[in-house]
């Protein structure tokens, strides 16, 4: 699978008889939903940032916090991709809203460690609630062996997203669009 057209083709299963395997209409069918599932998740990221009056990296820093624990400015910024510049507005916005804070290292006193302050994460955490229940609720249905299975395939989806993004950020500039028009869209 070198071109988009190859991949395409196998994902959307054009060009393909209808004796196709089975199997290959199962796999395109659920990197279909896989592809479906990630574009709901940004959106549902963005309508909650915008809900809790934030823009996304500001939560998507805050959910790093909350599931790695405390982080250095560099740490962040090479998890979200932005400069630690940025990574410093980013932080100075949180802790205005005490939503984090900044420690001396205990073993580096160099170095400054963002904590995500727990009473005001349990706030935040609270606008998690009914997606969360509604998830729990939807894995309630599978059988064990079933639940092992999605567990495996989450997993494994986790770590593919991990190394394609960090290959997307180490490319100079992925040449759909020219440099002056690329640099105005966001």
């Amino acid at each position: 699978m070198d071109d988009i057209d190859n991949i395409n083709d196998r994902i959307n299963l054009s060009g393909h008889d209808d004796d196709s395997d089975d199997r290959d209409r199962r796999i395109a069918g659920i990197m279909l939903q896989t592809r479906q599932l990630s574009s709901l998740s940004v959106l549902y990221a963005l309508a909650l940032a915008d809900c809790l009056g934030m823009n996304l990296s500001d939560l998507m820093c805050l959910g790093i916090l909350s599931s790695s624990g405390p982080a250095t400015a560099g740490q962040l910024s090479a998890m979200l991709g932005l400069s630690t510049g940025s990574v410093t507005g980013l932080v100075d916005r949180l802790e205005r809203l005490d939503l984090v804070h900044r420690e001396r290292d205990e073993q580096d006193r160099r170095r400054i460690m963002i904590h995500l302050d727990a009473g005001r994460s349990q706030e935040i955490g609270q606008a998690f609630v009914p997606m969360l229940e509604a998830g729990w609720q939807n894995l309630e249905q599978f059988t064990d062996h079933e639940l092992a299975i999605i567990r495996r395939y989450v997993t494994s989806t986790i770590t593919h997203m991990r190394e394609a993004t960090r290959e997307a950020r180490e490319r100079e500039r992925c040449p759909v669009l020219p440099p002056d028009e690329g640099d105005n869209l966001s």
